[in-house]
């Protein structure tokens, strides 16, 4: 080859071989080597597909051993009912329509104190409307439990519904 050094002990056993096998003639070795190269290509171009089949196998393997990711939606949506301002009177308003099935309205006015405005209340109620933790009656006269009051009262009460 052109550029590099030959191997001459490999090319001297490969004519001992040769003539072992009754080819004694420059020409007849020239083709035995082009056989064998034939069927070295061969084999490398085999070879060359299985790898290819082999990393599309691994592809497959690895789409069937793929944990599932784990869905977090779930973690998401519960995650919103502890990032809700005024927790402690949401907490109180909560825990008595959990109770008692309902407040009116009108009664909110009780849960102002001296640390909790009125305004504080009915932002608090918002935010528990919003979430659908509480919503209001056809009249809207009362506050009753929404779609997500027993997932507050389990996870922000931790208290069985």
């Amino acid at each position: 080859m052109k550029g590099k050094k030959s191997d001459q002990a490999f090319i001297a056993q490969f004519i001992t071989e040769s003539v072992g096998q009754g080819i004694a003639t420059p020409d007849k070795m020239l083709a035995r080597a082009k056989t064998f190269i034939a069927e070295i290509d061969k084999e490398i171009k085999a070879i060359e597909e299985k790898k290819i089949i082999r990393s599309k196998l691994l592809d497959v393997v690895e789409a069937f051993e793929k944990k599932e990711q784990p869905d977090k939606t779930e973690e998401v949506k519960i995650l919103e009912l502890f990032e809700l301002d005024y927790p402690e009177t949401c907490q109180q308003i909560c825990s008595f329509i959990n109770n008692n099935d309902y407040m009116k309205i009108e009664e909110l006015f009780f849960y102002k104190d001296d640390d909790v405005t009125y305004s504080q209340v009915k932002f608090a109620v918002k935010q528990l409307l919003k979430a659908n933790i509480l919503i209001k009656d056809a009249e809207n006269t009362m506050l009753i439990p929404g779609i997500r009051l027993p997932e507050y009262m389990k996870y922000v009460l931790q208290n069985e519904v």
